[in-house]
């Protein structure tokens, strides 16, 4: 089987049928180049252009499953115990639940290697992944975005390429702090999607910002500054006191 995507040409050079329904595929890679591209200097090498504004939605894979794995966990307690009937309605339970994990897999694999080859210095926020699972409203969305593996895939590809990933504290005020002059809302919501900034010399005075992108802005500047090249002085980021009572008393 051949195809031709992108100017390169895929061959399946070996297959083999590990069990129902599963099979490895082995693809041998021969690139198509031109006449033009051969007349190019070897030594310039093209690196990934970083995106400038990454936005990733958390894509729910069993969320968007779980009407076919009720009907099929359904299906399957209907059976009889020992027939051949539950068994086949098990192995069709267990190949959805691989189907999912196969699809998360796919898309964190993609979005870690993305990361790791386009930037060196990464900043997280250490979250409290137990307690969050803990809270029976959130729970099934955070293991279905399954931060755990996203953090250490990346953390493992960033390494490998020479860059590090720098880990806020859990307690630093990220969202609700203005990038910008530092001052801080300290009533925000979780349903406050929105950051407005109250400070009146601030450039961003009430401005609508995403809190998301606003909270981005502050994970990455103390980032930085955990590794020293960014000095909190300056910036103001983190403290923040005396801009809030500047806010207030203005």
């Amino acid at each position: 089987m051949r195809t031709e995507r992108e100017g390169r040409e895929l061959t399946v050079a070996r297959a083999r049928h590990l069990r129902r329904g599963v099979w490895l595929a082995v693809l041998a890679c021969v690139a198509l180049v031109s006449a033009c591209a051969m007349n190019k200097n070897p030594d310039e090498v093209a690196e990934p252009v970083p995106p400038t504004r990454l936005r990733v939605e958390n894509q729910a894979f069993l969320k968007t499953a779980l009407k076919k794995l009720r009907q099929a966990n359904k299906r399957l307690h209907r059976r009889k115990l020992g027939s051949k009937n539950r068994e086949k309605a098990r192995r069709q339970v267990a190949r959805l639940h691989y189907r999912i994990t196969c699809m998360r897999d796919d898309v964190l694999h993609k979005l870690t290697t993305r990361l790791a080859d386009c930037y060196g210095i990464l900043g997280i926020e250490d979250l409290n992944l137990e307690g969050l699972l803990k809270n029976r409203r959130l729970a099934r969305s955070f293991s279905d975005a399954a931060l755990g593996t996203l953090l250490s895939l990346l953390t493992s590809k960033v390494e490998q390429r020479g860059g590090q990933v720098i880990q806020v504290g859990r307690f630093f005020p990220s969202s609700k702090t203005c990038h910008s002059c530092g001052w801080k809302w300290e009533n925000m919501q979780l349903s406050d999607r929105v950051f407005l900034c109250q400070n009146a010399g601030c450039a961003y005075h009430l401005f609508p910002q995403d809190r998301d992108h606003n909270g981005a802005h502050n994970i990455l500047t103390e980032a930085l500054h955990l590794i020293g090249l960014i000095d909190q002085v300056v910036t103001d980021i983190g403290s923040g006191d005396d801009v809030n009572l500047a806010a207030d008393a203005g």
